[in-house]
């Protein structure tokens, strides 16, 4: 075989392999939450990579999410979802007692366990792998 197109093929395998090692580990997780048989109706949903690569998803009314470029491995899951009473967004609300004081920040409840709301505590698990999947999650008191 001619010298130049030794190394012309060497080059090629050698490029074609660092393409292959470079593409990073990512999936599309898609799934439903429940709690107490049913649909949680908002929130979020994070998903914690162990190399602490993060994404979240905002959880749809029918309990539905879906979370793009997911980590791939083991990823620990936290989910958040506050009771619909109150104002419609975030997780607290001001609230003026009066007019000559100032306005007091109060939490919302939360509509589901609080273990839930925090990775640290939420014990949710999974392993993701490349590509697409489905999974589901039902929240227990």
């Amino acid at each position: 075989m001619p010298r130049n197109l030794s190394s012309c093929l060497s080059f090629v395998c050698g490029f074609q392999l660092a393409l292959c090692g470079c593409s990073p580990s990512q999936a599309t997780v898609t799934g439903k939450v429940t709690y107490q048989n049913k649909p949680l109706s908002s929130g979020e949903i994070h998903l914690i990579g162990d190399k602490g690569i993060s994404r979240s998803a905002l959880i749809g009314p029918l309990g539905t999410f879906e979370v793009k470029n997911a980590p791939v491995g083991v990823v620990k899951v936290s989910v958040v979802s506050y009771k619909s009473s109150g104002p419609p967004r975030g997780p607290s609300v001001a609230k003026k007692k009066n007019d000559d004081e100032p306005e007091e920040i109060v939490p919302r409840p939360s509509a589901i366990p609080e273990k839930y709301n925090n990775i640290s505590s939420s014990e949710l698990v999974f392993t993701i792998s490349n590509g697409s999947q489905t999974i589901s999650i039902d929240l227990k008191d």
